[in-house]
């Protein structure tokens, strides 16, 4: 393609950038100056083949006092439109989500060009599974053969086609919860589209335990993911909650908080109206929609859950009904403190329910975000995916962040991030921490609470998925309470 960055992605948006007009260098005359927007179809004018369709808009007159004889619309995608004389709006279909440049170009009888630019995104809107579904569990041979992942081995998943995922459409990701089990050795799993493995991790692990993280998901062109172990065997499981296509009756994501997180649940002090540890087999429900916290247009909730002082080795279940669920969110042992990302379907009542499997354990949940209908609010952000991505590591430099340290990370304008970007989906960890601590991630300058994204304990490596808004510059921030800490940060996708 040419004059594109395609990233496979989700949720239909727009980024709109450019400069000022370029002059041809053999002439100083600047009056040659071409117009152009670009914007995205509104919601609720598209129909099922075209959700990727943007238009392009000339207006006004060329000033030039030659004739014009070259006036132009490259889409960045190698289609080229001449602009009519009687015309001033072009529609274009793109075939894939990605960023694209569209340029518009005039040239007079006397060899003057002015060219303008402007980026565009398009992606794709999430599809939610009302439940989530299992569809790989290596312990008891479900979606593969029975048998633990190897060290440096590769399991390719078909999600296509597969426990609701549909064949008939467009998935450009997959939204799941990876798990890893039994491991014989300290490792990481990486989720990637296939091909090389990227040099980053979703879900770090030690023997003895059981680790949960959310993941979002490139899938490669034959409907395929694939799952990485670097050490040891270890069993995987996991769960889908959702895939992301162009389809325009996706949901599309929301940042609906003043704040980077509102708490809107902690079991230890009676946030959120529940005030003891939550028992064995127990659902509870937790206020997500209202004054404070998130619109009543929202569907589906983003959750940082956390797990703590539980006394049984246990699982967390974000679920629409209250029936014991065969899936699980968050794992821990007793005695952990343990957070992962959830994806929560709201309730009518503006509630999401949280089901906890064995013993007694506090609850704590702190809202990031939400998804809602793109035909209820057209003001909707969109997610792609960039199939991960490392932004720091501080292990590299040697300079682990103290207590009470900041690191900034820029994100706008690396790796692919688009100057338009709002914010952020990356994979945050802690690895060798020094004291017990609580990380966050958050946005500079923008007031924050004690809220936490991960905890930490000496000797832990520890993963947690966060949404993130972008500051004005383009930068995200992480926050360390006590000791120190090394930090990785690494980039599933960004909303524009």
């Amino acid at each position: 393609m040419r004059g594109a960055r395609v990233i496979t992605g989700a949720a239909l948006v727009l980024s709109v950038t450019g400069g000022l007009p370029l002059a041809s260098p053999a002439f100083a005359d600047t009056s040659i100056q071409p117009n152009l927007s670009v914007t995205l179809i509104q919601p609720g004018y598209e129909v099922p083949d075209r959700p990727l369709r943007v238009s392009a808009s000339t207006w006004g007159d060329v000033e030039s006092t030659y004739p014009v004889v070259t006036n132009t619309i490259d889409f960045g995608d190698g289609t080229v439109t001449v602009v009519a004389a009687n015309s001033t709006s072009y529609p274009h279909d793109y075939a894939a989500p990605g960023t694209y440049t569209v340029t518009h170009v005039i040239t007079d009888d006397h060899g003057r060009t002015g060219t303008t630019s402007r980026d565009i995104s398009v992606g794709s809107g999430y599809i939610p599974l009302y439940y989530p579904t299992r569809f790989l569990d290596t312990r008891i041979g479900f979606g593969a053969p029975t048998r633990a992942v190897g060290p440096e081995g590769v399991l390719k998943l078909q999600v296509t086609g597969v426990s609701g995922v549909p064949t008939d459409r467009k998935v450009t990701a997959v939204l799941l919860n990876l798990t890893a089990t039994n491991a014989t050795d300290a490792t990481h799993l990486t989720a990637f589209p296939g091909g090389a493995v990227p040099t980053v991790s979703n879900v770090n692990v030690t023997p003895g335990h059981d680790v949960a993280n959310a993941v979002l998901v490139p899938v490669a062109p034959d409907g395929t993911i694939s799952l990485f172990n670097h050490a040891g065997s270890v069993d995987l499981v996991v769960d889908i909650l959702g895939y992301f296509t162009p389809e325009p009756r996706s949901w599309a994501l929301r940042l609906g908080t003043a704040q980077n997180i509102v708490r809107a649940l902690d079991t230890r002090n009676g946030t959120g109206g529940l005030a003891r540890k939550i028992g064995p087999n127990e659902a509870i429900t937790v206020p997500v929609r209202g004054p404070g916290m998130l619109p009543e247009e929202a569907a589906i909730a983003v959750v940082n859950l956390t797990a703590t002082e539980g006394t049984e080795s246990s699982f967390v279940t974000a679920t629409p009904n209250m029936s014991p669920p065969h899936t699980s969110n968050l794992n821990f042992a007793a005695g952990q403190t343990v957070a992962n990302q959830v994806t929560a379907p709201i309730n009518p009542d503006g509630t999401i329910t949280l089901y906890n499997h064995v013993g007694n354990v506090h609850l704590i949940a702190d809202i990031q975000g939400y998804y809602s209908s793109s035909l209820q609010d057209a003001s909707g952000k969109a997610v792609l995916t960039t199939g991960p991505t490392r932004l720091v590591d501080t292990r590299i430099a040697g300079q682990a962040l103290g207590a009470g340290g900041r690191l900034k990370v820029k994100v706008r304008g690396t790796t692919g991030v688009p100057d338009g970007v709002s914010a952020v989906l990356v994979n945050l960890t802690a690895t060798n921490p020094t004291q017990v601590s609580w990380l966050k991630v958050f946005t500079p300058g923008r007031s924050w609470t004690d809220a936490s994204n991960l905890n930490v304990t000496p000797g832990a490596t520890v993963p947690d998925s966060a949404l993130v808004p972008v500051d004005s510059d383009g930068y995200i921030e992480v926050y360390n309470n006590a000791g120190s800490t090394d930090v990785i940060v690494d980039l599933q996708g960004f909303i524009v």
